[in-house]
């Protein structure tokens, strides 16, 4: 009984607990919090949406819009909230597989696809990866479906880019004014330039082979343990750059190699790359500029040059002793006054110092001017001034420091130089080019009058606005130019307007740079090569148009250089011999023979070498097909000075239907000649004429009949006279016959 009243009591307990917890539970305060809580967690799960950096959009049963990303927005230029819109009401072009999807999803399926090709709305070619996957409720049941995409178009352009830029470096690499190859860490070349090729069959006499050994045995044992080391620094991991001088008598010859190694993704090191560069122009101009360096260090040492200074707390410039010489003035009066200065500079040259001095204290700005000195005693000097503030200014103003120097010589000398350029110009006006100096400070300095002849500009024009000619050059050839002028030397072609709007082709090379501190002077020859260029076009299309009629006619080309035996063939000669390789020799030409005609053709080679002509039919087995075909090869062979052969050009035709269809001519031939030698029967339609019964060849001839069938068939005729044509024709005869 106690046991049972346990029970019930523990009931009672348990009863009275869930009556607590459901009036509390259902309590307006924790209806309240549930939904608040609620509203909470939808909130945020929109927002999560909202700023997700995927294109998300999220559907409900019915195709709406629940959340949808800001990146889905713009990725598919929505404008506006579309929260509820029905999802084929806002882009109702989707196609039925779309459709598809969305079905297969609500059903429970999980679809992507990795690479989808579709049509935005501005009819725009689009690419997208995306997924759809169902999303469930708290009872299991599908709510709907999500959809997660990414715009993949910039990425494919981006790769696309990339393969258009490596295939660019290829064609830069390999036709780099240079030599450049790279190495494996066993020191075997794994990949070369054109020019590092020629140059290494140049030096050693064979082909520089990929997978070959660059420390192979030709070499020294100097020379290979002097490369050995200069690889092995690379594959070490360091980059570095060496210059090598060979000796060929009676010059020398000046090289730069440029060793790097060739880091994998993991960082290792798996090889070197080596870009070798002719420098011995170079090295000329270092000598040169070495020559003019110490000129100018002389040049600067004994050149009058004085300091000053400038601090506006102070008010008075600090002048060094050569200075007041310069101005001829004691230093014991100490720097002019602004007045001192209006009457020392005239005019215009006080405008300019004015500005200058007040935009440096002022503004910061430093000035490098030239002004002319008009002294007390009468002298006439000329100053170059440099000023450079201080980074930060003072209360009023920026502190200045600078240079003035004694320039008057310099000015005289170039007044000569001008009145020596005009009798120049005299000298040069007979001169089929355009001269010119170039300063890189200052501008063009001179051009001869042949600029006006040739491209109609005034050479002073050209003096007075240095933008002149650099705007007239061709925009895709104006970055080119400015690099050109930076150079030590250079030799340029490029396209230039003229006055008129013409265009021009122009060779521009310096012959000679002077470098006079930070000034370069160029020295320099433009030649107008526009006709040079238009018989360069015309050489390109003609064999282009050689090519073209090739293909047309089947034919195929093709070069011997005798003494080497190096073969150039032309695309069409290998196509009809089946034949990749880059490298073919005369014992490759007999390999595709058949062995009847081998013979024939070494007769005709030598032959050839004799008498200078090569004309052989013969037969070649097609390397790639095995293929039999008959061919004819016409070749003439071009002597040297000493008569011996020296190159052989000539042209190879497939003849081998030519030779079926003779074949088969030849056979009718013998067909129609035994048919006709026992058979002559006249067959067919015969045009006869009606009046006067004249028979039309084939030929479109008429013959009297007997005539015709006499021809055309074994008949021959006897002549008499009809009755009726006796009475028409001898009607007295006719009547005679009748008594």
């Amino acid at each position: 009984m106690s046991s049972s009243n346990n029970k019930i009591a523990d009931l009672q307990r348990e009863n009275n607990e869930l009556r607590r917890r459901i009036e509390e539970l259902t309590s307006p305060s924790s209806v309240e919090t549930c939904q608040t809580q609620l509203k909470t967690c939808i909130e945020l799960a929109g927002f999560i949406v909202k700023h997700n950096p995927n294109a998300i959009a999220v559907f409900d049963n019915d195709i709406k819009y629940m959340y949808v990303s800001d990146r889905y927005l713009r990725d598919f230029g929505i404008k506006g909230d579309i929260t509820g819109t029905y999802h084929y009401d806002v882009f109702p072009e989707l196609p039925e597989e779309i459709r598809e999807v969305h079905r297969r999803a609500l059903n429970g399926e999980v679809i992507s696809n990795e690479d989808d090709m579709f049509v935005d709305r501005n009819g725009n070619t689009q690419y997208s990866r995306w997924e759809c996957r169902p999303w469930y409720d708290a009872e299991g049941n599908i709510g709907g479906f999500i959809t997660y995409t990414e715009i993949t178009t910039e990425r494919r352009n981006a790769e696309k880019y990339l393969r258009q830029s490596k295939a660019k470096l290829r064609s830069i690499v390999e036709n780099a004014n240079g030599s450049l190859w790279a190495i494996d860490r066993d020191y075997r070349l794994i990949s070369s330039n054109r020019h590092f090729r020629n140059q290494f069959e140049i030096s050693f006499g064979k082909a520089a082979e990929i997978g070959q050994s660059v420390l192979f045995d030709g070499l020294s044992d100097d020379v290979r343990q002097k490369w050995k080391t200069l690889y092995d620094r690379a594959l070490s991991g360091e980059s570095f750059n060496i210059e090598i001088k060979r000796v060929h008598a009676p010059s020398e010859v000046w090289s730069e190699y440029r060793f790097g190694p060739i880091v994998n993704c993991e960082s290792r090191v798996e090889g070197v790359s080596v870009f070798s560069t002719d420098i011995n122009a170079r090295k000329q101009a270092e000598l040169k500029l070495k020559n003019l360096n110490l000129d100018l260090e002389l040049a600067q040492r004994i050149a009058n040059i004085g300091n000053w200074c400038f601090d506006p707390e102070v008010g008075t410039p600090v002048w060094s002793d050569v200075i007041y010489d310069i101005y001829e003035r004691d230093p014991i009066k100490g720097p002019p006054t602004l007045e001192d200065y209006r009457d020392i500079y005239e005019g215009k040259w006080f405008d300019v110092f004015r500005y200058a001095i007040d935009a440096a204290i002022n503004k910061g700005k430093p000035y490098d001017i030239v002004l002319r000195l008009n002294l007390p005693s009468g002298n006439i000097k000329w100053i170059h001034a440099i000023c450079q503030p201080e980074e930060k200014p003072g209360p009023k103003g920026y502190r200045l420091h600078g240079t003035i120097q004694d320039i008057t010589e310099i000015k005289n000398a170039e007044q000569e130089v001008r009145d020596q350029q005009k009798k120049t110009e005299k000298l040069l006006g007979g001169l089929p080019d355009m001269v010119y100096i170039y300063s890189t400070k200052r501008g063009a300095i001179y051009w001869s009058e042949k600029v006006s002849d040739i491209l109609g500009f005034n050479p002073d024009e050209l003096i007075i606005n240095p933008y002149r000619w650099r705007n007239s050059i061709l925009p895709e050839y104006t970055e080119e130019v400015e690099k050109a002028i930076k150079q030590d030397n250079y030799d340029i072609q490029y396209q230039i307007r003229d006055n008129t709007g013409n265009i021009h082709w122009l060779r521009d090379r310096a012959f000679n740079i002077e470098q006079k501190g930070d000034e370069r002077i160029i020295y320099g020859i433009a030649t107008d090569i526009t006709s040079e260029h238009a018989l360069l076009e015309d050489i390109k299309r003609s064999n282009e148009l050689l090519k073209t009629a090739e293909e047309l006619a089947g034919l195929g080309s093709w070069e011997l250089e005798v003494h080497t035996d190096r073969w150039t063939l032309s695309d069409n000669w290998r196509s009809l011999h089946g034949i990749e390789m880059n490298e073919f020799d005369s014992i490759s030409l007999l390999e595709i023979a058949p062995e009847e005609d081998k013979p024939k053709i070494e007769e005709a080679f030598r032959t050839a070498m004799k008498d200078g002509c090569y004309d052989i039919e013969h037969r070649i087995i097609r390397k790639n097909t095995g293929e039999i075909r008959d061919v004819r090869a016409y070749g003439r062979v071009i002597f040297d000075i000493h008569g011996k052969p020296s190159i052989m050009r000539g042209i190879v035709i497939d003849i081998t239907e030519q030779k079926k269809a003779d074949r088969k001519r030849e056979e009718l031939i013998e067909d129609l000649q035994s048919a006709l030698a026992h058979v002559k029967t006249l067959k067919g339609l015969i045009p006869i004429c009606a009046s006067c019964k004249k028979i039309r060849d084939d030929d479109g001839y008429w013959h009297q009949v007997e005539s015709y069938i006499k021809e055309h068939s074994e008949a021959t005729f006897s002549h008499g006279i009809c009755p009726d044509c006796m009475q028409e024709l001898y009607p007295g005869l006719a009547k005679d016959d009748e008594d």
